[in-house]
């Protein structure tokens, strides 16, 4: 039987890339982030995640003439940075413009979710990589807690992941 996928590695692996990118911004922003998405904190900016929907696709045989399985997993990042009636005119958009292509570029040039700063310099098995795919640039988020929506982007991260079957017969 293969090794299980460790999504919850994953998830932790994203949490720590999103604190480490916010942190690498030209003016650095100290923010949280969790490995789930129903969660709301005071301290803003802050991350949120949670798994997709996966696709599965059976990719053929290897020279052994083993079976190979391919699955995404996708994972919607969601930075929060604020509630639409905080800052500024225009305060929420500009910090967005700043946000947003770096923190694609940075899950895009660490898609193996490794990094030095974090400790995490092993690969998670499996994973062929992570990358950003898609995205809202400027988003209004309901939030139900307090009544004022919220202002922030998604990033829909895909992680890509290969591994061998090994088929189970009955005798």
């Amino acid at each position: 039987m293969a090794a299980t996928l460790n999504l919850q590695d994953m998830m932790n692996r994203i949490v720590a890339l999103e604190i480490e990118g916010m942190a690498a911004l030209p003016t650095p922003v100290t923010c949280d982030a969790v490995p789930y998405f129903f969660h709301q904190q005071e301290g803003i900016p802050y991350w949120i995640n949670r798994l997709g929907n996966y696709t599965f696709a059976n990719v053929g045989e290897d020279e052994w003439g083993e079976e190979i399985d391919a699955i995404v997993y996708p994972v919607t990042a969601r930075l929060v940075i604020g509630h639409i009636t905080q800052g500024y005119k225009g305060e929420n958009d500009g910090n967005l413009q700043v946000y947003v292509p770096h923190m694609v570029e940075w899950f895009n040039e660490h898609e193996n979710l490794r990094t030095a700063t974090t400790g995490l310099t092993t690969s998670l098995d499996h994973l062929i990589r992570c990358r950003t795919e898609a995205g809202i640039a400027f988003g209004i988020f309901e939030n139900r807690t307090t009544g004022v929506p919220q202002v922030g982007a998604e990033f829909t991260l895909e992680a890509y992941f290969n591994y061998e079957i090994t088929q189970q017969y009955l005798s």
